[in-house]
């Protein structure tokens, strides 16, 4: 993991509090993580790399942490803007999101080689004027993003896997760029492929339902956004502090239906994608999201994990664990892991009872499993833990 050195990460963070920007530091130094084919990769501040699961070593690395920091030290109050980095990998390309160091509002778009680290393609080299936005989505030799290129519009972008070109854009709105809300206003919106559609959702209350072949949009839907945080702290005459939610909304789609949490909504809504009519929806925490779908049921996490009934979205069962205190669950087909608190739990995917297995684990920690390895990630600090030793989490 890229450690920032203690010089650094001090300056970092008072800059940050100066700033009334703690959320954003907290979002800054977390490190995001795919696993592809038993491959863990990771990127944080500028610096993407490979590392082996069994012993935490890098197989390759580029970029460096701590000039990345260092160079964004200064810049930090442009972030109200947002900050956006991301790692996908399909077969041999791992794609970037990545801050620019110069101007970190803008993310580029990269093309590794997942084997080798080599660069493939680079937005910023080639000059394409685009600025990627949350994670994209990639379906055959096409990448779908949603880009900005400098000014208030978001468009869906569609891109050439093998050369990183831009085949298409197609204008999708305005973003809420509201700096009151205490928070980065333009937070990564969610893409995903259902049975038709490809399906975006900003963070303007928007869900769109696109055809992937030429980007046409078939049907919309807006969510109703809630009251901006620091609106509602002078309403009650308090003060605010800047923070962000660890968890955001998000869209699943499964099986010619469209589940939909928006970022700034306290609603899940639930659709038939073809019909675009509306199945049910829930009211549900701010800060809840969505983190998983099965055959029987769709998962919540806030407060609590919640299994949600397919059809109807009523409460089936819940645990009293504190899903808002953990990092981001796995899931397998009997059970899901979800570490917060203190502990790492095993939770029953029939009943939601829960199983404790270890006191000692971090608070926030983010799971993933490679191979026979279970990833805990606490921002900078990675842990492995082998899943087939006698003795394990």
């Amino acid at each position: 993991m890229p450690m920032l050195n203690k010089n650094v990460y001090e300056g970092l963070q008072s800059t940050a509090v100066r700033n009334r920007l703690t959320g954003v530091f907290e979002q800054v130094i977390a490190p995001v993580m795919e696993v592809n084919d038993g491959r863990l990769f990771t990127l944080c501040m500028g610096s993407v790399a490979r590392i082996d699961p069994a012993t935490g070593n890098d197989i390759w690395r580029v970029g460096d942490a701590n000039q990345f920091a260092q160079k964004i030290m200064n810049r930090m109050y442009n972030l109200q803007s947002g900050f956006h980095q991301q790692v996908v990998c399909v077969g041999d390309t791992l794609l970037a999101v990545s801050p620019q160091a110069e101007n970190p509002i803008r993310s580029d778009l990269t093309a590794y080689n997942a084997d080798s680290g080599e660069v493939k393609w680079d937005w910023k080299k080639n000059g394409t004027g685009h600025y990627v936005q949350g994670r994209p989505v990639v379906t055959g030799d096409r990448i779908y993003a949603i880009t900005n290129t400098g000014n208030i519009d978001i468009n869906l972008t569609v891109i050439s896997l093998d050369n990183g070109k831009v085949l298409s854009t197609q204008k999708l709105g305005t973003p809420v760029n509201d700096e009151r809300m205490g928070a980065p206003a333009e937070m990564s919106p969610r893409l995903t492929l259902g049975e038709q559609y490809l399906f975006v959702q900003t963070n303007n209350g928007a869900l769109l339902a696109l055809n992937p072949k030429d980007n046409s949009i078939a049907w919309a839907f807006t969510q109703r956004i809630r009251e901006s945080q620091i609106n509602a702290m002078r309403r009650l005459g308090r003060r605010y502090t800047n923070s962000m939610s660890l968890h955001n909304g998000e869209v699943i789609a499964r099986n010619g239906m469209v589940y939909a949490k928006d970022t700034r909504a306290n609603h899940i809504h639930a659709f038939n994608e073809q019909e675009a009519t509306l199945a049910w929806q829930i009211e549900c925490e701010d800060d809840a999201t969505l983190v998983h779908i099965d055959d029987r049921y769709l998962y919540m996490l806030g407060s609590e994990l919640v299994a949600l009934d397919l059809k109807t979205g009523e409460r089936v069962w819940w645990t009293p664990h504190p899903g808002d205190e953990s990092g981001t669950p796995i899931f397998t087909d009997k059970t899901c892991l979800i570490a917060g608190n203190k502990r790492l739990c095993s939770v029953d995917l029939s009943n939601g009872k829960v199983t404790e297995y270890n006191e000692d684990i971090a608070e926030h920690a983010t799971l993933m499993r490679a191979g026979n390895h279970l990833i805990q990630l606490t921002y900078q600090v990675l842990t492995s833990y082998d899943l087939s030793a006698k003795t394990n989490p």
